[in-house]
Parts: C-alpha cells; structure tokens; sequence
C-alpha cells in the first residue's frame, strides 16, 4: 500500500511538472512573439521617420528646380519666342478650374452619395477616353502613344466598373453613413487639402512653363520630373487625408458610443 502510495505520487508529481513544462513554453513563445513584434514596430517607425525625411527632401529639391526653371524662363522668354503671356493663363486656368470641380465635387458627394458614387466609376472611363483621343489627334509620336496608352486604360477602367457594379449598394450605404453627419474637422481639412493641391500645382505649372521657353532636351527631363514629383506628392497627401479622416471618424463614433474604443 505505501508503495503504491508512493508510485501514486511520483506520477502525481509527474504529471504537474508536465503540466508546467508546456507553460513555460508558451511564456517563451510569447516572449519571442514580443520581441518580434517590437522590433518589426521599431523598424517600421525607423522607415517612416526615413520616408518622411526623403518626402521633405525631395519637396525643397523640387522647390528650387521650379524657382530655377521659371525665373530662368522669364529671363530668356524673348530669345526662345517663348509669350508668357499667352501660355501661363491657359493652364493656370485649368488649374483653378480643377479645384473648383473639386470643391463641387465635395459638395455633389455629400448630397447625393450614391449617384457621386456611380458617376465616379462611369465618368472615369469616359474621360479617360476623350483624352487619349485628344492625344491621338494631335498626331505627334509622343502624344500617339500616350493616346494610346489612355485608350487602354479607359478599356479596363470600364471593364473594373462592370466588375465592381454589383458592389454598388453596399459601397453607397457605406458611403452614406459615413457622410451623414461628417464632423467639422474633416470639411476643414478637405478643403484645406483642396486649396493646397491648387496652389501647389499652379507654383509647379509656372516651372514647366520655363523648362518649355528653353526647351532642350535636359528640360524636357525637368518636366517628368516635376510630373512624377506632383504624382507623389498628390497620393501622399491623398493617403494622409484618408487616414486623417479615418481617425477622426474614429474618435467621434466613440464619443458617441463610449462603449466601443476608437480603433473598433
């Protein structure tokens, strides 16, 4: 009897150090797991601070090569039969003109969400096409491919809208309550981003118009530059109002709902 006792402990004994053995396991994977995931946060806030500095960089680069290439412009307009008169107000116009649609925009999508929504997807293909044969009509090689190139896209611009047509209600009710009762921080905020978008793109126009009094070849270079340049610079500000806004959609349903947290 005291021996079976005794083998009854032992394998009672057993069975708890067995029992803490996979504890301690898991405390180590789940150590390893937060190192892991301290790390993997360090380096993102390391590529963000990285990015962040290259974005700032690049901005005053671009600054002073639009400076350079406009007053460079101005200065040799009558040497290169180069009007500033007649080519800045065209384009300068359509500037204006862009972020007033911008701005009516805004305004359509806030009254009418669902057909903002439908005319988005169906006007993009439409005037994607009219510009790839503005392209093609001006019957330069240059302006041929790029014709081209429009052309296609504005094909599979429509093709993803016939895809994405069934999607359509659950997008405008979505769309709906998001709008419904938008706070004032993010009006503010769109249309600051909307005037900054203009002004931005009216300083860089005044660069190309004096790489295009000159008009070499290197110029030519300065004016993708300046292109891919304003391509950035309008998706970071794009990417940075999204989640702007997102946040602070955020933190007002939880003002309203303190029961569910900011990032629910």
């Amino acid at each position: 009897m005291e021996r079976s006792g005794e083998m009854n402990a032992a394998a009672g004994g057993g069975d708890v150090q067995n029992l803490h053995i996979p504890s301690m396991n898991t405390t180590v994977k789940v150590q390893e797991s937060r190192v892991h995931i301290e790390a993997s946060t360090v380096a993102g806030r390391l590529f963000q601070r990285l990015f962040r500095v290259l974005f700032f960089v690049h901005i005053v680069l671009i600054a002073i090569l639009v400076v350079f290439l406009a007053v460079r412009g101005l200065l040799s307009a009558h040497s290169h039969h180069f009007h500033p008169k007649k080519w800045y107000p065209p384009l300068l116009t359509a500037t204006a003109c862009a972020g007033i649609v911008a701005f009516t925009w805004q305004w359509f999508t806030f009254c009418n969400p669902s057909r903002a929504l439908r005319a988005a997807f169906w006007l993009s293909p439409l005037l994607t096409c009219a510009v790839g044969v503005l392209f093609v009509l001006i019957s330069s090689a240059a302006s041929l491919a790029i014709g081209i190139i429009a052309v296609v896209l504005a094909l599979i611009l429509s093709l993803y809208a016939c895809w994405v047509n069934p999607r359509f209600d659950y997008a405008t009710k979505v769309l709906s309550v998001t709008s419904a009762s938008p706070p004032a921080k993010n009006t503010t905020l769109i249309s600051l981003s909307i005037i900054l978008s203009t002004l931005y793109s009216c300083f860089l126009v005044s660069g190309i118009g004096g790489a295009t009094a000159v008009g070499t070849v290197m110029d030519t270079s300065f004016i993708l530059v300046i292109l891919a340049s304003m391509s950035w610079s309008m998706h970071v500000m794009k990417n940075t109002l999204q989640v702007t806004v997102a946040r602070i959609n955020s933190c007002a349903d939880y003002h309203r709902n303190p029961g569910l947290g900011p990032s629910d």
